[in-house]
């Protein structure tokens, strides 16, 4: 899981192209996107929701690096 979260961070800063200084903040997006997307192949549930028991809200996600 640590190579997936390096790589995601990774890519999510080469991707929006913001500085390197900021591989902190992309590893927290990362486990954050990991937690409320279904990860499970048959599973129809995400991590938080097998937690929380009520489905994650998403709607406060924007693109890493943006403005708005």
């Amino acid at each position: 899981m640590d190579r997936t979260i390096q790589k995601m961070a990774c890519a999510i800063l080469d991707g929006s192209g913001t500085p390197h200084t900021f591989w902190g903040e992309a590893a927290h997006t990362t486990v954050n996107i990991l937690n409320k997307d279904h990860i499970y192949v048959n599973s129809d549930k995400t991590p938080y929701e097998l937690w929380y028991g009520k489905p994650p809200i998403v709607k406060h996600f924007r693109v890493f690096g943006s403005v708005t």
